[in-house]
């Protein structure tokens, strides 16, 4: 036995448990007296009441001390993809253009020379949290860049705004991926 009693390990139950525990013992001090007569709990209302008060207390206010760090969970969650919306809204026209090429190709790892304008760009949107580089170098001359499964997410809820909205965009569009899937020695800029 260690320095506390056994009984207090009810602290360190999950809150479903500790939200049963104290539902229980909610309805057992608060049922109507007809109810708790025909469910034989009337005597052990009068007699431990106390004691089931004390312990329902006790399991609410653990209950919402184990709620505090779903709900801090919660909210740094909500607040990284208000981060990660505003970051995709405030893009250059070449990061815009290196996500687009992405989402047309539907690939969320591309292969991009190491020191170029594009693995530059991609390295911005590293910085940025857009990307990430992945492990490892395909060759001496090329690094892969993901984007992270939280972003691809994003940007694909709302497809149509990386995609060309008129011929113009579409051939302006088209060349760059031409030159983007040329990167690494001619090979698809893409890894599958």
């Amino acid at each position: 036995m260690g320095a506390w009693p056994d009984w207090l390990n009810v602290i360190q139950l999950k809150a479903r448990y500790l939200f049963g525990l104290w539902v229980l013992g909610a309805l057992i001090l608060f049922m109507p007296d007809f109810l708790a007569q025909r469910l034989h709990v009337i005597t052990i209302r009068t007699e431990y009441g106390r004691w089931i008060g004390v312990g329902t207390l006790g399991c609410f206010a653990f209950w919402l001390v184990a709620l505090l760090p779903l709900f801090e969970k919660q909210l740094t969650r909500r607040k990284r993809l208000g981060y990660l919306v505003n970051a995709l809204a405030a893009l250059s026209v070449r990061e815009n253009a290196l996500l687009a090429y992405c989402v047309s190709r539907r690939r969320h790892t591309v292969l991009l020379p190491d020191g170029s304008l594009e693995g530059n760009i991609a390295a911005g949107l590293c910085q940025k949290g857009l990307m990430v580089m992945a492990g490892g170098k395909v060759n001496m001359f090329a690094v892969p860049y993901t984007i992270p499964d939280e972003v691809w997410g994003i940007i694909l809820s709302n497809e149509q705004r990386w995609l060309p909205r008129d011929d113009r965009e579409r051939t302006a569009m088209d060349t760059y991926f031409a030159e983007v899937d040329t990167f690494a020695d001619g090979q698809e800029g893409v890894i599958p």
